[in-house]
């Protein structure tokens, strides 16, 4: 794999390229792969600014293969990073754009449902227990995040499709937590990881689909679904080197969402009733902009667990408040 990542790691020649785009406002720069041979094809794009699409443009120029030779894109999940180009591309290519039917509504539909998500991110920020002043510029942070992504014509991913792509096909498994519609790609002895496994940080879970239950619990379940795959060799993620030891990397992140519950559940000892904005922050401390939303959405998650485990309620005439049950 062509690489334009920091020395350290041995290339495989596999007609694989690994692109670094930046990303000035998530989790720095993002990953995105070609997949070169007669429909080439991206995994992912990157977020929608002209900075990160000059220089997606410049890389495949040097790979040989210009933007508007590109055939399809696959991305692995919803979020801006990952697919704020995919308008540009599809506008400049004609290329075919794919994602998990559960993220399918949120990309065809972005601009159109940008006012509904914001109205949703504002509902649940609000049932958190955040200040209403920081709730109402959260609103505001994303539509004007909004602005870094436009609606696109997609094909909806259904889990174990698998896509003839040159000489080998493209697996799709359907891994939600990140998101609902979170998913891998394997290809041969790869796996295209995008948000559901990172190399040096977990993934938030949930806080982009926080109306729907369980996201922990599915979260998990998708690392097993992960760990059972036969084949796989390196892991290539949306952020970061790639992981070289899938089953270290997993057993890992289960351990720190077990530790995640034990102090979540820690954070309500002093016997008050607590807002799932005041544990976020026993839990991270100070919170600023969109990590508002991602600290209250990581409690939310695993708050649920306690609740389902019996260790948790909601306090008595106090909607929106938590304790720990004796």
């Amino acid at each position: 794999m062509k690489r334009a990542t920091p020395a350290g790691l041995q290339p495989l020649d596999d007609g694989v390229s690994c692109f670094q785009i930046p990303n000035p406002y998530f989790e720095g720069q993002n990953n995105v792969y070609l997949i070169e041979g007669d429909e080439p094809a991206l995994i992912d794009t990157g977020i929608g600014t002209p900075a990160a699409l000059a220089e997606l443009e410049s890389a495949l120029n040097q790979q040989g293969y210009p933007l508007h030779d590109l055939r399809r894109v696959f991305l692995t999940h919803k979020h801006l990073d990952h697919f704020g180009l995919a308008h540009a591309i599809w506008e400049r290519s004609g290329a075919h754009v794919h994602v998990h039917e559960a993220d399918y509504d949120e990309v065809t539909h972005f601009e159109e449902r940008r006012l509904e998500v914001t109205d949703r991110y504002r509902a649940f920020l609000t049932d958190c227990g955040v200040p209403t002043a920081e709730t109402e510029s959260l609103a505001e942070l994303n539509i004007a995040f909004s602005q870094l992504g436009r609606s696109v014509p997609a094909e909806p991913l259904r889990e174990g499709q698998r896509l003839a792509l040159g000489d080998s096909e493209l697996s799709v498994i359907h891994t939600p937590g990140h998101t609902l519609g979170s998913v891998c790609f394997q290809y041969g002895e790869l796996l295209f990881s995008g948000d559901h496994l990172l190399p040096n940080y977990t993934p938030n879970v949930g806080a982009t689909d926080m109306d729907v239950p369980g996201m922990l619990s599915q979260y998990l379940n998708s690392l097993k679904k992960i760990q059972g795959l036969d084949g796989v060799k390196l892991t290539l993620p949306g952020h970061g080197e790639p992981i070289l030891d899938l089953s270290g990397r997993i057993a890992t992140i289960v351990a720190h969402h077990q530790q995640r519950l034990k102090q979540t559940l820690e954070s309500l000892d002093d016997g008050r009733p607590a807002s799932i904005y005041e544990i976020a922050l026993r839990l991270f401390g100070p919170l600023r902009e969109h990590h508002v939303l991602l600290g209250c959405g990581e409690v939310y998650a695993h708050l649920m667990v306690l609740i389902s485990q019996g260790q948790v309620t909601q306090a008595d005439g106090l909607p929106g408040r938590y304790v720990r049950r004796p």
